[in-house]
Protein backbone atom coordinates (compact mmCIF):
# COMPACT_ATOMS: atom_id res chain seq x y z
CA UNK A 1 0.00 0.00 0.00
CA UNK A 2 1.52 3.33 -0.98
CA UNK A 3 0.96 6.77 0.52
CA UNK A 4 -0.93 7.70 -2.64
CA UNK A 5 -3.47 4.98 -1.91
CA UNK A 6 -3.74 6.15 1.70
CA UNK A 7 -4.33 9.67 0.41
CA UNK A 8 -7.10 8.35 -1.81
CA UNK A 9 -8.73 6.57 1.12
CA UNK A 10 -8.55 9.75 3.22
CA UNK A 11 -9.99 11.83 0.36
CA UNK A 12 -12.84 9.37 -0.16
CA UNK A 13 -13.72 9.05 3.54
CA UNK A 14 -13.27 12.65 4.64
CA UNK A 15 -13.19 14.76 1.49
CA UNK A 16 -10.51 16.37 -0.62
CA UNK A 17 -10.50 19.57 1.46
CA UNK A 18 -9.67 17.69 4.68
CA UNK A 19 -6.98 15.77 2.84
CA UNK A 20 -5.46 19.05 1.59
CA UNK A 21 -5.52 20.48 5.13
CA UNK A 22 -3.69 17.42 6.41
CA UNK A 23 -1.01 17.66 3.72
CA UNK A 24 -0.49 21.35 4.54
CA UNK A 25 -0.07 20.67 8.27
CA UNK A 26 3.69 20.57 9.01
CA UNK A 27 4.80 17.07 9.98
CA UNK A 28 7.57 18.52 12.15
CA UNK A 29 4.85 19.66 14.56
CA UNK A 30 3.85 16.05 15.25
CA UNK A 31 6.04 14.17 17.70
CA UNK A 32 5.32 10.44 17.62
CA UNK A 33 6.22 9.26 21.11
CA UNK A 34 5.59 5.58 20.55
CA UNK A 35 4.27 3.36 17.80
CA UNK A 36 3.27 -0.28 18.06
CA UNK A 37 1.75 -2.25 15.24
CA UNK A 38 0.05 -5.22 16.89
CA UNK A 39 -2.17 -4.23 18.51
CA UNK A 40 -1.97 -0.74 17.09
CA UNK A 41 -0.98 1.89 19.61
CA UNK A 42 0.22 5.32 18.55
CA UNK A 43 1.00 8.03 21.08
CA UNK A 44 1.76 11.52 19.75
CA UNK A 45 1.96 15.13 20.85
CA UNK A 46 1.10 17.83 18.36
CA UNK A 47 2.55 21.32 18.70
CA UNK A 48 0.03 23.63 17.04
CA UNK A 49 0.29 27.37 17.55
CA UNK A 50 0.67 27.90 21.30
CA UNK A 51 -0.82 24.57 22.42
CA UNK A 52 0.20 20.98 22.85
CA UNK A 53 -2.40 18.45 21.80
CA UNK A 54 -2.34 14.74 22.53
CA UNK A 55 -3.37 12.10 20.04
CA UNK A 56 -3.56 8.46 21.11
CA UNK A 57 -4.81 5.64 18.94
CA UNK A 58 -5.38 2.50 20.99
CA UNK A 59 -6.38 -0.49 18.87
CA UNK A 60 -6.74 -2.77 21.88
CA UNK A 61 -9.41 -0.51 23.37
CA UNK A 62 -10.74 0.66 19.99
CA UNK A 63 -10.25 4.23 21.12
CA UNK A 64 -8.91 7.38 19.53
CA UNK A 65 -8.23 10.08 22.10
CA UNK A 66 -7.49 13.61 20.96
CA UNK A 67 -7.93 16.93 22.70
CA UNK A 68 -7.91 19.50 19.90
CA UNK A 69 -10.91 21.77 19.45
CA UNK A 70 -11.98 20.27 16.11
CA UNK A 71 -11.93 16.73 17.47
CA UNK A 72 -13.64 17.75 20.70
CA UNK A 73 -16.50 19.60 19.00
CA UNK A 74 -17.16 17.11 16.20
CA UNK A 75 -20.26 14.99 16.42
CA UNK A 76 -19.26 12.18 14.06
CA UNK A 77 -16.03 10.94 12.51
CA UNK A 78 -16.40 13.19 9.47
CA UNK A 79 -16.35 16.22 11.78
CA UNK A 80 -13.67 14.81 14.12
CA UNK A 81 -11.20 14.07 11.32
CA UNK A 82 -8.90 16.99 12.06
CA UNK A 83 -5.64 17.72 10.21
CA UNK A 84 -3.66 16.33 13.16
CA UNK A 85 -5.24 12.87 12.90
CA UNK A 86 -5.09 12.73 9.11
CA UNK A 87 -1.49 14.00 8.96
CA UNK A 88 -0.47 11.38 11.51
CA UNK A 89 -2.08 8.70 9.34
CA UNK A 90 -0.04 9.95 6.38
CA UNK A 91 3.15 9.77 8.47
CA UNK A 92 2.97 6.20 9.77
CA UNK A 93 3.42 2.97 7.83
CA UNK A 94 0.70 2.61 5.20
CA UNK A 95 -0.34 -0.80 6.56
CA UNK A 96 -1.06 0.78 9.95
CA UNK A 97 -2.95 3.69 8.38
CA UNK A 98 -5.00 1.37 6.21
CA UNK A 99 -5.91 -0.77 9.23
CA UNK A 100 -7.07 2.30 11.17
CA UNK A 101 -8.95 3.82 8.23
CA UNK A 102 -10.70 0.55 7.38
CA UNK A 103 -11.86 0.20 11.00
CA UNK A 104 -12.41 3.89 11.81
CA UNK A 105 -16.12 3.41 12.48
CA UNK A 106 -15.33 0.81 15.16
CA UNK A 107 -13.30 3.29 17.22
CA UNK A 108 -14.67 5.32 20.11
CA UNK A 109 -13.58 8.95 19.96
CA UNK A 110 -12.78 10.63 23.25
CA UNK A 111 -11.52 13.97 24.51
CA UNK A 112 -10.80 14.15 28.20
CA UNK A 113 -10.23 17.06 30.52
CA UNK A 114 -6.96 18.86 31.19
CA UNK A 115 -5.77 16.46 33.89
CA UNK A 116 -5.98 13.33 31.77
CA UNK A 117 -4.04 10.20 32.72
CA UNK A 118 -3.49 9.60 29.00
CA UNK A 119 -1.70 12.91 28.68
CA UNK A 120 0.34 12.14 31.76
CA UNK A 121 1.56 8.88 30.22
CA UNK A 122 2.66 10.76 27.09
CA UNK A 123 4.58 13.25 29.22
CA UNK A 124 6.19 10.44 31.24
CA UNK A 125 7.39 8.72 28.06
CA UNK A 126 8.84 12.01 26.79
CA UNK A 127 10.46 12.65 30.18
CA UNK A 128 12.07 9.21 30.23
CA UNK A 129 13.42 9.62 26.71
CA UNK A 130 14.77 13.09 27.50
CA UNK A 131 16.47 11.92 30.70
CA UNK A 132 17.95 8.85 28.96
CA UNK A 133 19.41 11.24 26.35
CA UNK A 134 20.92 13.42 29.11
CA UNK A 135 18.51 16.24 28.40
CA UNK A 136 17.51 16.48 32.04
CA UNK A 137 16.00 19.96 31.97
CA UNK A 138 13.56 18.94 29.25
CA UNK A 139 12.92 15.70 31.13
CA UNK A 140 12.11 17.64 34.30
CA UNK A 141 9.77 19.88 32.32
CA UNK A 142 7.85 16.84 31.05
CA UNK A 143 7.81 15.25 34.53
CA UNK A 144 6.31 18.47 35.84
CA UNK A 145 3.58 18.29 33.17
CA UNK A 146 2.93 14.63 34.05
CA UNK A 147 1.80 15.48 37.58
CA UNK A 148 -1.97 15.42 37.36
CA UNK A 149 -3.44 14.31 40.72
CA UNK A 150 -1.78 14.61 44.09
CA UNK A 151 -2.75 11.10 45.19
CA UNK A 152 -1.37 9.48 42.02
CA UNK A 153 1.77 11.48 41.40
CA UNK A 154 4.10 10.52 44.25
CA UNK A 155 6.36 8.34 42.02
CA UNK A 156 6.54 11.14 39.45
CA UNK A 157 7.51 13.71 42.07
CA UNK A 158 10.10 11.28 43.45
CA UNK A 159 11.62 10.81 39.99
CA UNK A 160 11.54 14.58 39.43
CA UNK A 161 13.42 15.28 42.65
CA UNK A 162 15.91 12.43 42.15
CA UNK A 163 16.71 13.59 38.60
CA UNK A 164 17.10 17.20 39.72
CA UNK A 165 19.39 16.29 42.62
CA UNK A 166 21.52 13.82 40.63
CA UNK A 167 22.09 16.45 37.93
CA UNK A 168 22.57 19.42 40.28
CA UNK A 169 19.49 21.11 38.86
CA UNK A 170 18.15 22.98 41.83
CA UNK A 171 15.13 25.12 41.13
Amino acid sequence: MTKKLISEIISEKFGVEKYKESVEFPINKINIISLKENPIEIRAIIFDEEREYHLIIDGRRNEIFHDCDVFFSGIDIDKKACPHLLTLLLMVEPSISKNILNNINNFNFTSEDYSSKKKSKNYLELANTSIENNNCIEGLNYLNKAIFKNKDCEPIIEKYLKTAIENNLYL
